[in-house]
This record gives structure tokens, C-alpha cells and sequence, in this order.
């Protein structure tokens, strides 16, 4: 640790530095204005700033690559007898020569060490391991006299307010976290806390931006005593210095001092998670009164202001994160009651043919999704059998699904002519599927068993599979047909066959072919038609069926999650 200075607690002025030189010259006018503050005289600012930008610059110009995210650390105190400076940098470090002489002319070596050198009463270079410190002392020759008692009281008024300053700002961040914790709206929070912090500095206003969603712009959430119609601050991206100092604060990511026309004071930037949250700007209000830039907050008060500054942040950042916890309640509850409603689309008990039984089964990956089913009765010995996949996932799929069902469902006269039935719901749907670039694939199957017959339509979608009696393999049927939504004006063509006394036939979505495991492989459809062609020779029911599938897809799954909506649909008849 370095020496300690006077016989007095010696001001202080700590400041953090990117290690970047182009930083240097305004931390050198912040110390500056710190020093004037001090009573410095011009001489005593000059020597200081002179040695400073050396030290600066050497801690930038040595700095390894790998070094140049770690800041330059520096500190300034001041007593009345003499001003100490200290430069943390994170170079190799070098060994402070014991003579110091003026370099040869043209060479840049030394230099620097020179000019600190010539400059100050004291300096030294302490080396460490991680990181190192140039310091360099000056006396005063500005330092009142021992017989003087103005500055001590000076001191001591000094002392009283930073203690009183502390006192108040501790109190205010006491006052607001219990406020916080009781549940006040945090706009409300925020202003309480501007008013108070507005007293405590003795500013004439202040006022709180918050960055936009979009980083763009830095808009007004509270201000006290300031003219409410605030302007935006815009953050220009193009590189071009901004002349706000809300914008100038937030570039630089630090404090800036202002002097217009009819104010003067600071905008500070507030950060959360290292990202830029807002800036808190305070002010006075000087027209005509001359004050200028730093001079208008003390050193107490502008420790006030960063204190309560990253208080206000903790608490811009935990009212964020209620509200977004609030949000996600509310969306995850309101997508539980949209799951719900999906469910009940859903058909909740299958029609039953003569000899013919039916399963079906709708999962979705998410807690809503685009895939559906239904099985409308056609008289009493046929039905039609529906399956369709929304393209994507969510809430708009779920809604498009429900819009085909009823679409469907308004149509009684078609269907037993699905070809005809998919083409009015086509022109029905066609206008409002194109405005959002989506589209539904569709299969209907009217299962005749008068007849005999089945008859299939297709809107771009998967085989439907059918199994024969006393036969080892399946059928794969997939008619022409566009998906709905791609064309207004569509045709779709139709498929009948003939069934045998015994038969099964699965309608599904290609979420089964494209589920996958947890080494990203897929099941495949010629594994699913594997899987039905043995399933519906040894089965007896359409529900046994079901459950052997879901447990042969968890099989191959495994930890998996699901990757789409799963939904099939069989209809089984078995032998008198």
C-alpha cells in the first residue's frame, strides 16, 4: 500500500478505464475537473495530467493482446499538502530505473518515464504478478497554511456531507427495497426513488431511460421535476458521434457531463448483466449562471448517484424478471386452456361400425399443435374418416386445424365425396392460409362397409395404409392432390377399392415416419408399414393396435423428446 498523505482523510476519486486510448483524454478531464474541485491550481493540474497521460498511455501501448479486456484502473487523492496518483495496468511490467535521464533526440523510449520523472516529487513503479501500479506524487504548492483554520473546517464540511450524503442514500435504498418487496408497481418505485435521490443531490430534475425492445432508442419511464414531454434519445448505429448525452453515456458505457443553454449535470448509464439497461440523468438548472460541466455535483454526490444508479438497476432487473414470470403464467395457462380446447375437438367417442371397431390417438409436441382427426357418421353403415397436419406447430395451427373441422363438418351433402369435400374446403380456407404462408395437408377415407368399399382423397399427405386378410404386406395409397392453401382452384382426385371380409387400415401424420431417437435417426416409414403389416395380422381390435404402436414409437424413442405432433387413426374389421 502506498503512503498515506496529511494528517486528513484525503479525497478520493477511483475511476475505471478500458484499455483504450482514446479513453484516456476524458478520464483526463474527469480528474481535472475532480482536482479543480479540490482547489488544485492550473501548475499543479497541469504537472498531474501531463504525468497521467504518460502513465495511460504506457499501460495501453505495453498491454499483451490477450490483456486488453482487463481495465486500467486509477486513483486520485488528494490532501492539503500533496496529490497522489496511481495507475493500475496488466503489462509485463518493467524495473523502474534508478536514473532517469532526458532519451536521445528522435527516440521515444523513456520519454515518458522522463516526463513523470520531471514532473512530480515522488514517483515508482510496483511490479506483481498479475498486475502492476505506476504511481507519482506532487506536492502542493497551493496548500493553505497550518495557522489557517478555513481549510480544515473546509475538510470537515466535506467529510460532514459525503457522511450525511452515504446516511441518506443508505436510507433511501433501505426505504425502497421494503417498498419493493411489498409489491409497488415499479414505475411508481422509480419515481419515488428519483424524487429522493433529486433531494439528496440537490437537483433541480432527473429523469429514467430505459432502453427500447428493439436497442434503438432510450425512452422516458419516470422524471422529476423535468418537462414531462421528453424526447426519445435515438441510438445511432451508424458510427456517427451522438450529441445527447444520454446516447454519449451509452456508447461509452460511461458517465458524461452536460453544459447547455439552460442546464448542467450528468447522464449516468445503467447496466444489467453487462448489457445496457437505460441511463438515469440528472441536472441543474444554470442558465446565466455559469456553472459548467463537473462542477455541478461533488464528489459525494456523484457517488450518491452511481450508488443509487446500480441500486435502480438491481430493481429494473428483478421487476423484469416478475414480469416476464407473470407472462409466462399467464401464456403457459392460457396455452393449457387452448390444449383443453383442442381436446375437445377432438372426436370423444368413435363411431362404431357393424364389425368394425376404431382407435385414434393425438399428441402434440407442444402443448398446442396443428395436427387433427375426426370420424363423422354417414348413415349407418358408413362413416368418413379425417386426418390432417397444419404446417407448423403452436397456436396458428391449432387455430387452422379448428377452422378445417368445422369447415368440414358444414359440408354433410359431400361427404361421400371427400374428393369434392377437400376441394370446398380448399377454396374456403385457400385466401387466409396464403396471407401467412402456411398450408394443411389432408387425407379423407369414407369406410363404406355395405359396400364394402373404401373411398380416399388427398391433399398432399401421407399413404394411407391398408392390410387384407390372409395377406403379409400393406397397401401404401396416396391419391394426387395439392396441399390445401397452395392453389384456389384445385381438384382433387379420388380413390375407391374394394375391402376384404378382414382388414385394417391407419391413417397418420408424418410426425410417426419422422420421430426420432436420441442418436437423431428417424423411424422411417417403411418401418411403420413393417410395423402394420405385423400389428394387423396378429391383433384382433383397432385399440390393440393403438397401443402396440405407442409403445413400439416410445421404444424406439427412448429420452427423445418429441420432435412433431404425432396423430393416427385405424379402423379394424374382423371375421364373423
Amino acid at each position: 500500500m502506498l503512503t498515506e498523505i496529511g494528517a486528513t482523510r484525503p479525497a478520493t476519486l477511483r475511476l475505471t478505464v478500458p484499455c483504450d486510448l482514446k479513453e484516456v483524454r476524458p478520464a483526463a478531464q474527469e480528474i481535472a475537473a475532480f482536482l479543480a474541485e479540490q482547489n488544485c491550481n492550473h501548475d499543479e493540474m497541469t504537472a498531474c495530467g501531463l504525468a497521467l497521460a504518460e502513465a495511460c498511455n504506457n499501460a495501453i501501448h505495453h498491454a499483451p493482446s490477450d490483456a486488453h479486456s482487463f481495465p486500467i484502473r486509477i486513483e486520485t487523492q488528494v490532501t492539503r499538502d500533496a496529490i497522489e496518483i496511481r495507475v493500475t495496468d496488466h503489462t509485463h511490467g518493467f524495473d523502474w530505473p534508478k536514473d532517469i535521464a532526458l532519451p536521445e533526440q528522435g527516440s521515444e523510449s523513456g520519454r515518458g518515464l522522463f516526463i513523470i520523472h520531471s514532473v512530480s516529487d515522488r514517483a515508482g513503479y510496483l511490479r506483481g504478478q498479475d498486475e502492476n501500479i505506476l504511481f507519482f506524487r506532487h506536492v502542493r504548492t497551493s496548500r493553505p497554511k497550518e495557522t489557517d483554520l478555513a481549510p480544515r473546517d473546509s475538510v470537515t464540511e466535506q467529510l460532514i456531507d459525503e457522511v450525511s450524503s452515504c446516511y441518506e442514500s443508505l436510507a433511501a435504498i433501505f426505504r425502497h427495497s421494503a417498498a419493493a418487496h411489498a409489491g409497488t408497481q415499479f414505475q411508481a418505485f422509480a419515481q419515488q426513488l428519483l424524487n429522493d435521490l433529486q433531494r439528496i443531490v440537490k437537483a433541480d430534475w432527473s429523469v429514467l431511460r430505459l432502453l427500447s425492445a428493439d436497442a434503438k432508442s432510450l425512452e422516458v419511464f419516470a422524471n422529476s421535476g423535468a418537462d414531462p414531454d421528453h424526447p426519445s434519445v435515438i441510438l445511432d448505429a451508424s458510427g456517427v458521434l451522438p450529441q445527447e448525452p444520454e446516447a454519449q453515456a451509452a456508447s461509452s458505457r460511461r458517465p458524461v457531463w452536460f453544459n447547455d443553454a439552460t442546464s448542467s449535470g450528468l447522464a449516468y448509464p445503467i447496466f444489467g448483466s453487462e448489457q445496457l439497461a437505460g441511463t438515469l440523468t440528472l441536472g441543474r438548472n444554470t442558465k446565466g449562471q455559469g456553472t459548467i460541466g463537473s462542477t455541478i455535483f461533488n464528489t459525494s454526490q456523484t457517488n450518491v448517484i452511481s450508488t443509487l444508479a446500480d441500486f435502480l438497476m438491481i430493481q429494473v432487473e428483478r421487476a423484469r424478471t416478475a414480469e416476464a414470470q407473470l407472462t409466462t403464467r399467464a401464456t403457459e395457462r392460457e396455452l393449457e386452456i387452448a390444449r383443453n380446447i383442442q381436446l375437445s375437438l377432438l372426436p370423444q367417442q368413435l363411431p362404431s361400425l357393424p364389425g368394425v371397431r376404431m382407435a385414434g390417438h393425438c399428441e402434440s409436441a407442444r402443448q398446442v399443435g396443428g395436427d387433427f382427426y375426426d370420424a363423422l357418421p354417414v348413415g349407418d353403415e358408413a362413416t368418413l374418416l379425417v386426418i390432417a397436419d397444419v404446417m407448423g406447430k403452436g397456436m396458428p395451427a391449432a387455430l387452422f386445424a379448428a377452422t378445417l373441422r368445422t369447415a368440414l363438418r358444414t359440408a354433410p351433402e359431400l361427404f361421400r365425396k371427400p374428393g369434392q369435400l377437400l376441394a370446398r374446403a380448399n377454396q374456403l380456407l385457400h385466401n387466409e392460409l396464403s396471407a401467412v404462408d402456411m398450408f394443411i395437408t389432408a387425407q379423407l377415407a369414407l369406410v363404406d362397409v355395405k359396400a364394402n368399399r373404401v373411398i380416399i382423397a388427398s391433399a398432399g399427405h401421407g399413404p394411407l395404409l391398408l392390410w387384407h386378410g390372409g395377406t403379409t404386406h400393406c397397401q401404401a395409397l396416396s391419391p394426387e392432390g395439392l396441399p390445401l392453401g397452395v392453389r384456389p382452384d384445385t381438384s382433387f382426385e379420388e380413390m375407391g377399392l374394394a375391402l376384404a371380409p378382414q382388414f385394417s387400415l391407419m391413417m397418420s401424420t408424418d410426425g410417426l415416419g419422422e420421430a426420432k431417437n436420441i442418436a437423431g435417426q428417424h423411424f422411417g416409414q417403411p418401418a411403420l408399414q413393417q410395423w402394420f403389416a405385423t400389428s394387423a395380422r396378429n391383433s384382433d381390435t383397432a385399440i390393440a393396435m393403438r397401443e402396440s404402436l405407442l409403445t413400439e414409437l416410445g421404444n424406439f424413442r427412448g429420452e427423445a423428446p418429441l420432435a412433431d405432433d404425432q396423430t393416427f387413426l385405424i379402423a379394424a374389421r374382423t371375421p364373423e
